[in-house]
């Protein structure tokens, strides 16, 4: 006779097992034979985790899919396994903030989405880690102040953006934060005094 705990764990896996039956995975190759890509389809729609390969085998990027729709995280990844890009989607949309790495791991890029469109600050980073530049946008469009940085952390240039063209005064200075030039734009053009 079967144990109570042995009967429990193959009622269990049933229900697992049903539902794997659903997924098929197809898998493509490389030329050479090395695997390319493996993707899980529900009903005929792209459903699960979509792993991507280099031609050594190594991964390049896992991406959620759900009825066919990027849903949910997707990753991608240098040649040394190192994270690269790091992003959310609700149906075919980014949302949340994507990062962008540097080979060496630290961060380059933050991003943040709403509904697709990029909404709020965009930051870029040296790979000491130090802010290298911010810049506002609404709706997918720069819209207000864009800052960028040397190094250092002194102020490089201050400018802003109207619907993504250049307007209003812009300001540019030295690595000692000596102000070097400014130059005034309307609508995209500059003005000239």
């Amino acid at each position: 006779m079967l144990r109570p705990s042995i009967l429990i764990l193959i009622f269990l896996s049933f229900p697992v097992r049903a539902c794997l039956a659903d997924i098929e995975i197809k898998k493509e190759y490389y030329p050479g034979g090395t695997l390319k890509c493996e993707t899980p389809y529900k009903d005929g729609e792209k459903h699960g985790v979509c792993k991507y390969y280099y031609d050594d085998g190594k991964l390049f990027s896992k991406t959620s899919y759900k009825n066919n729709a990027l849903w949910g995280t997707r990753k991608c990844y240098y040649k040394n396994g190192q994270l690269k890009i790091e992003e959310s989607y609700e149906d075919n949309k980014r949302c949340g903030t994507a990062k962008i790495y540097y080979e060496n791991g630290c961060l380059q890029w933050e991003i943040p989405y709403k509904n697709g469109l990029q909404c709020g600050v965009i930051k870029r980073y040296y790979q000491s880690g130090k802010l290298a530049a911010e810049q506002e946008h609404e709706k997918g469009q720069a819209n207000g102040k864009w800052r960028s940085y040397y190094e250092n952390g002194e102020l490089s240039s201050e400018r802003y953006f109207k619907e993504s063209q250049p307007h209003g005064e812009w300001k540019f200075y030295n690595k000692d934060g000596k102000l070097t030039d400014t130059r005034v734009y309307e609508n995209g053009k500059e003005i000239n005094d």
